[in-house]
């Protein structure tokens, strides 16, 4: 892992993800301004320019570091050619699942009820909204058959 300067980093043309939500990078942005960078960036050197690197993993947080004007990005440094990049980031878009809004309910809820966070109080920690927050709490309150049905 290396510390990478964010206007040293070049995003791919390669990622199948093209087309990004400017509200869930501002989000992002918010989440990293009050818990750091969590995950690292994955990248690998941009041939014949050194000191550059190409992200494969992480164009989101990219966008929302340079939004915070932060200077530095952590990354993981590999080297691979064209093809496994492709695959690495194909598998990492495919591979991701959201964590379900009923379990993200639950948590929420279990965060303000059993450890005294407010809703504001999430809205920093979280990087989310107060509208996304309440709406995920109103799912708490569905009746058991309708969280049944909606699982199934």
């Amino acid at each position: 892992m290396e510390s990478i300067l964010v206007k040293n980093l070049r995003t791919s043309p390669l990622n199948p993800r093209k087309h990004m939500n400017d509200e869930s990078i501002v989000e992002l942005a918010n989440s990293i301004k009050e818990n750091g960078l969590i995950n690292p960036l994955l990248v690998r050197p941009v041939e014949n320019k050194d000191g550059y690197f190409e992200i494969i993993c992480g164009e989101r947080r990219y966008h929302a570091l340079k939004s915070l004007q932060e200077e530095y990005a952590e990354c993981v440094i590999l080297h691979m050619d064209d093809i496994r990049a492709r695959e690495i980031m194909l598998t990492e878009n495919i591979q991701r699942e959201d964590v379900d809004p009923l379990d993200e309910a639950e948590s929420i809820f279990e965060l303000i009820t059993n450890y005294n966070h407010s809703v504001a109080d999430l809205v920093t920690k979280l990087g989310k909204s107060e509208f996304y927050i309440r709406i995920r709490l109103k799912l708490v309150d569905l009746c058991d058959s309708l969280k049944e049905e909606y699982k199934n």
